[in-house]
């Protein structure tokens, strides 16, 4: 079960902080290509996307890391679970 929880916290992380790398990417693509209907476009989804891509991967990240110490019987006091 910790595996599989390590595994699903892991992708949460790739594809949340993946998303926001990428979204920096287009907008600054959008910007030196001087388009400002993409870059408009970009911006109005950038929300949407916000809602339905980086928050439930970020509620996942938590919830699993969560999950990782309660089935691995982990100390919530150790630094490197603090920190994060």
């Amino acid at each position: 079960m910790y595996t599989i929880l390590k595994f699903i916290h892991v992708l949460s992380i790739i594809l949340w902080i993946g998303g926001l790398a990428f979204m920096l990417l287009l907008n600054r693509l959008f910007t030196r290509a001087g388009e400002p209907a993409a870059l408009r476009v970009l911006g109005q989804q950038s929300p949407i996307i916000g809602m339905r891509v980086h928050m439930p991967s970020m509620v996942v990240a938590l919830l699993s890391g969560i999950g990782m110490v309660e089935v691995g019987q982990l100390d919530f006091g150790a630094l490197w679970i603090v920190w994060g």
